[in-house]
């Protein structure tokens, strides 16, 4: 199990986050995804 996603502040998520993304609003919605090689395993 990866994750390392992030939800912003007062977001509203409904559905399953994929991993290392970046969702905000209402309904949450994917803004940005994020690179997984820069994560330390």
């Amino acid at each position: 199990m990866e994750c390392n996603s992030e939800v912003g502040a007062a977001s509203v998520v409904t559905k399953d986050v994929p991993d290392y993304a970046v969702v905000v609003g209402d309904p949450a919605k994917i803004i940005k995804m994020l690179d997984p090689t820069k994560f330390e395993k």
